[in-house]
């Protein structure tokens, strides 16, 4: 079964299984309500399904959930293939999926609590060893305990969400961890929201990041718990006074000073009492007073997102970690020039520099900081 873009390295210990389904976002949200994590998502042009895959005139959606010992790939056609293929948009529904799970009471409290209707064993007896549901497709989904004599591997989950055994032998030399996010305290926690500026995220920019748009929600969902919570939201905006500046060595100009390109798009939930930050390379760190304004502020957590997370926004944790901040990068409200990239970012930063989340995470911790304060 082809794993997509994603290295097979991370999925080493794992199941992984694929579902052809009719809708991507209720799927997601269906098996997030217990315990598969989104980890990535991306789409195959119809070049991809017919010279790589063999589907031709299809385009595909696909995403990677991981949860329980399991990587989940969940697919929907937004083109239909030319011919019937397997699977195709008529086998929706059809499947029964049998998924061995390495802590099944856990899978079952997690379905109970999300309120997923349990078609066998409604009342279940601790000594069975499997239970089955029936995902929004009609797609029969069994869970089931592991053989005693050939076990999984230990599921134990870090705060950064990578689980030791799909760790590389270089990265699984680390710290030990309990698997739960610090708590936050908002007075000492910033929100860095990283070159989300009109010619990296809008049409008509000098380099567009495709998609960029669907990270407004998730970014302002962060500004607004940051900001209940009594944190600094501060605004990192690359921008260049003149053509000649270093950095277009490499790249092509962009952000030049005094121009639409340099300011933050629209849609961003943006205050007059935010902090806007300057900076001229990739890192927000570098050459600017940021460390000086985050020192006075009393600031000692970041949580850092926006574009690019494989260039500004890992540069800018990079520093922040190396300068003794905690970091904290959602996964869902940054993206990458890539699929690949994006997930090898994530990976590196999980595993050497800080904590990678879900937003959902994030503004859990925050609004609990928001609560504590007003104790």
């Amino acid at each position: 079964m082809r794993l997509g873009p994603l290295d097979e390295r991370r999925f080493q210990g794992l199941h992984h299984v694929c579902l052809t389904v009719a809708d991507l976002d209720r799927s997601i949200a269906f098996y997030g309500a217990f315990g598969f994590r989104e980890i990535m998502r991306w789409s195959e042009t119809p070049e991809v399904c017919a010279d790589g895959l063999g589907i031709p005139g299809a385009a595909i959606e696909l995403a990677h959930l991981r949860g329980h010992g399991i990587v989940l790939e969940l697919m929907v056609y937004s083109a239909p293939p030319a011919a019937k293929v397997a699977p195709s948009p008529a086998d929706v529904g059809t499947a029964h999926l049998a998924l061995v799970v390495d802590d099944i009471d856990a899978v079952h409290a997690a379905v109970t609590a999300a309120g997923a209707t349990v078609v066998s064993d409604p009342v279940r007896d601790p000594s069975a060893d499997s239970f089955q549901i029936v995902d929004p497709d009609g797609i029969r989904v069994e869970f089931i305990a592991p053989d005693p004599g050939g076990a999984l591997p230990p599921t134990a989950v870090t705060p950064e969400g990578v689980r030791d055994e799909e760790l590389d032998s270089f990265s699984a030399h680390r710290v030990e961890s309990d698997g739960t996010l610090p708590p936050l305290d908002g007075a000492s926690t910033a929100l860095l929201v990283v070159d989300m500026l009109n010619d990296f995220c809008s049409d008509g920019g000098a380099m567009v990041l495709p998609g960029a748009d669907r990270l407004h929600d998730p970014i302002n969902r962060l500004v607004d718990a940051t900001r209940q919570a009594g944190g600094h939201v501060v605004w990192v905006c690359d921008r260049h006074d003149s053509l000649d500046d270093e950095e277009f060595r490499k790249r092509a100009p962009h952000c030049l000073a005094g121009t639409w390109g340099a300011e933050v798009v629209d849609g961003l939930s943006k205050a007059d009492d935010d902090h806007l930050l300057v900076k001229r390379r990739f890192s927000a760190f570098f050459q600017t007073d940021l460390d000086a304004w985050l020192r006075r502020k009393g600031i000692t957590r970041l949580i850092v997102c926006g574009v690019v997370t494989n260039i500004c926004v890992r540069s800018t944790a990079h520093d922040g970690f190396f300068l003794g901040y905690d970091v904290l990068v959602p996964r869902d409200a940054c993206a990458a020039t890539g699929s690949r990239e994006q997930a090898s970012t994530l990976y590196d930063i999980e595993t050497h520099f800080g904590t990678v989340a879900g937003t959902d995470e994030l503004c859990l911790a925050l609004e609990a900081a928001a609560k504590g304060s007003v104790a």
